[in-house]
């Protein structure tokens, strides 16, 4: 078995999509700690006229120490929801897509949500869904499993009863490939590239939301994902 784990993120980029097409199981690290500084747990990127736009769940912080991101609740303050819906509208109210998708949003942000695990997951699903992708994750919180670093990838293993761990590339530091192969794990390392496509306002910006790709592209966004890949 195949498994790979990532961050509960905000609107991911196409990439997490694509390492989920590649396994089994897909953990979410949903009980590690939130990071203090810059992440893409609450931050992401679209584009907009001006170049890259940001959209930020502002969360609350004072009494949360060292929070877990399952713990992590979001500002309780509809102003931040409506301005981050009518900052997506302003981006791609011109897409080929903008109606089929937009009705996502609108239901996204019309209720404060607690947690924003709840609702990262919920624009997690929703991308699913539009690759038609089989939704074949789980979260860290479901395996009852502890440790860090590289200890916690194997108790995962150990738990999904997994053989393989696929990780990017870009991760090679982070994990000891000598301790996984002693507890007989396989690790295997996935490069991705992000497609090069037509956008709306101007030159091409990559790494975005998969917010940019299926707003432009509706249907048609995994076929670019995937072909791209091949090449």
């Amino acid at each position: 078995m195949r498994f790979a784990v990532n961050h509960p993120v905000l609107f991911p980029w196409p990439g997490l999509y694509y390492k989920a097409s590649s396994v089994d199981i897909l953990v979410f690290l949903d009980e590690v700690q939130f990071p203090r500084g810059f992440n893409w747990i609450n931050h992401n990127r679209i584009k907009s006229p001006r170049g890259v736009e940001w959209l930020v769940v502002p969360v609350l912080r004072k009494g949360m120490g060292l929070a877990r991101i399952n713990e992590v609740k979001c500002l309780p303050d509809r102003r931040w929801l409506h301005k981050q819906m009518e900052t997506i509208r302003h981006c791609y109210s011109h897409s080929p897509f903008f109606d089929e998708h937009f009705t996502f949003i609108k239901q996204l942000y019309s209720k404060i949500p607690q947690k924003l695990l709840d609702f990262n997951l919920q624009t997690i699903d929703y991308c699913f869904k539009i690759f038609g992708l089989k939704k074949n994750w789980l979260l860290l919180s479901d395996l009852s499993v502890t440790g860090g670093g590289t200890e916690l990838i194997i108790s995962i293993a150990k738990v999904l009863g997994a053989d393989t761990f696929i990780a990017p590339v870009a991760g090679k530091g982070h994990y000891d490939a000598d301790l996984m192969q002693d507890s007989g794990i396989k690790i295997r390392w996935l490069k991705f590239e992000s497609p090069i496509y037509p956008q709306l306002w101007g030159d091409f910006k990559k790494d975005l939301s998969y917010l940019d790709i299926i707003f432009n592209y509706g249907p048609y966004a995994w076929k670019i994902v995937k072909s791209f890949q091949r090449r």
